[in-house]
């Protein structure tokens, strides 16, 4: 891990627990947190170090649902520091001086990363995480540990069980998943995540309806500019229109929508990316906002859509 500062070498009494600790956490505040930016941040001398940081720690918002945005007001900003110290192996035994002078202790270098999530407007730190870790020098080894370093700073952050309300005495049936999803609702924000290629964060409008017979539908329609992003990323887009139309199943377990396609015709043919009809909607709720993902093999998100209920 290239450190954004670094202590010089020499014998420190530094010795490091290598394991996240958290020193500032606000699960309520959390809850309540649908997006991010980041900030200025104290970045990694190294480039491509700090490249793998950013991208590591978005990932773990994102998989947590988080969307981040590159402009206007977020619910959350993010920065991280790092560096990097000379510590010092105080149980090994001493190397053997020379002309009666004393041995040295083997040194060895260890990162430290601290990342934190904070409110944009006043400023409040609501998750803040640090850890040390042994680095290696090798180019694969930093990359490998700048990852399970990030991994393990967000083992700890709340999941939606532990920030949204209490569950009921007795787990939700398929009637109740059922109830709750019928109706209208309003698109708040899309974004969608093609492979290998820039977000799109969508501008426009959508509805999202539900019936008591489990159809679902979904229409956005996209301002040119989002519309040729997507034809450009290799989504098809008809006249500025996103729409699927058709019959899911509701897996209560996984929590997940999934379309039934045989002997059906959708009104939007997605193919293979992103968006396609034979990907699982994964769906959160938190008050009267759902939360539709998309996640590729890997679990990585493809898409995530937030909609509000109309009332």
């Amino acid at each position: 891990m290239a450190g954004a500062a670094s202590v010089a070498a020499g014998e420190s009494q530094y010795e490091p627990k290598y394991e996240a600790v958290v020193k500032r956490i606000k699960p309520a505040a959390l809850a309540k947190a649908r997006t991010y930016a980041w900030t200025e941040r104290h970045a990694a001398f190294d480039t491509q170090a700090d490249a793998r940081i950013v991208a590591a720690v978005d990932r773990e918002l994102e998989s947590r649902g988080l969307m981040k945005l590159t402009s206007g007001s977020s619910d959350l900003v993010v920065a991280y520091a790092s560096l990097t110290k000379t510590g010092v192996d105080l149980k090994a035994t001493p190397s053997r001086g020379t002309h009666g002078t004393h041995g040295t202790l083997p040194e060895y270098l260890v990162g430290t990363l601290v990342v934190e999530l904070s409110e944009p407007t006043t400023h409040e730190a609501l998750y803040r995480v640090q850890i040390d870790t042994p680095v290696e020098r090798e180019r694969g080894a930093i990359e490998a540990t700048i990852d399970a370093a990030v991994r393990a700073l967000f083992e700890k952050y709340p999941t939606q069980k532990q920030q949204t309300q209490k569950p009921p005495a007795s787990s939700p049936s398929l009637v109740d998943a059922r109830k709750f999803l019928e109706g209208r609702w309003s698109l708040d924000s899309f974004e969608v995540r093609p492979p290998a290629a820039t977000p799109i964060v969508l501008t426009g409008s959508g509805v999202l309806t539900f019936d008591d017979f489990a159809n679902l539908r979904m229409e956005i329609r996209a301002d040119q500019s989002s519309s040729d992003l997507l034809r450009a990323a290799g989504i098809e887009i008809r006249d500025g229109i996103i729409s699927t139309d058709g019959r899911v199943a509701i897996d209560l377990q996984r929590r997940s929508l999934t379309y039934f396609l045989e002997g059906q015709r959708s009104s939007y043919t997605t193919g293979g990316g992103p968006l396609a009809l034979n990907r699982p909607r994964y769906w959160d709720v938190t008050g009267d906002t759902l939360t539709l993902t998309t996640r590729d093999d890997s679990g990585a998100p493809l898409s995530i859509s937030r909609w509000t209920r109309r009332r």
